[in-house]
């Protein structure tokens, strides 16, 4: 084991140091994007419970069909989530990676890879809001999320001036919900919450837990 590592790394260390960026890159972001799924499938939520330079680690992806919107109901914040940003790193680097001998010119090796950043992220955007979609398509009563616990999933402005997402644990599986509180304070991403009332047919009211 130790002489493979040993010939990995030698093999490594004998590539340009712009291949070796992108195999960095690659790398490392692909060991996130790896625990990052284990966490949320095995039930330990994910990496999206942050904030990045004020901007919101929330949302799950993107809504490519209601209401005509490009993203759900998080708006463009939904772009700036930490999960959106392992895979977009993910396709930098192995576009990078992929592209290296392909590509002569740094410049649009590294144009191709951001472009390849960008479908990586749209692409997973998309296949996660369709998991949650499945997800919640189960038969369950949404007044049973009444009393219950959650997570913030997407900032929720205060005193209702904005939606945000929350999940919560209903009938053993994950549900994503739209989410307003009364409170004079937002609740931040992250934020343990109480459900106090069902609003709408898929909204509910939270409270601080």
């Amino acid at each position: 084991m130790l002489t493979i590592l040993n010939s990995m790394l030698d093999w490594f260390h004998s590539q340009p140091s712009l291949l070796q960026t992108y195999w960095g890159i690659a790398l490392a972001f692909s060991t996130f994007f790896i625990l990052q799924s284990i966490m949320t499938f095995i039930g330990l939520g994910d990496f999206d419970h942050g904030d990045m330079g004020g901007l919101d680690a929330d949302t799950a992806g993107a809504d490519l069909s209601d209401g005509g919107h490009t993203l759900g109901d998080g708006g463009v914040w939904e772009l700036f989530s930490l999960r959106n940003f392992i895979n977009f790193m993910l396709g930098v680097g192995w576009g990078g990676v992929c592209f290296y001998n392909v590509i002569d010119s740094p410049t649009l090796l590294a144009l191709a890879s951001l472009g390849v950043g960008i479908a990586f992220l749209l692409i997973f955007m998309f296949l996660w809001k369709m998991m949650f979609r499945l997800e919640s398509a189960g038969n369950y009563d949404i007044r049973q999320a009444v009393g219950l616990v959650g997570d913030v999933y997407l900032r929720i402005g205060p005193s209702r001036s904005r939606a945000g997402k929350v999940q919560i644990s209903l009938d053993g599986s994950v549900h994503e919900f739209q989410a307003y509180t009364d409170v004079a304070e937002e609740l931040p991403s992250g934020a343990k919450v109480r459900v106090v009332e069902v609003i709408g047919a898929d909204s509910l009211l939270v409270e601080k837990a």
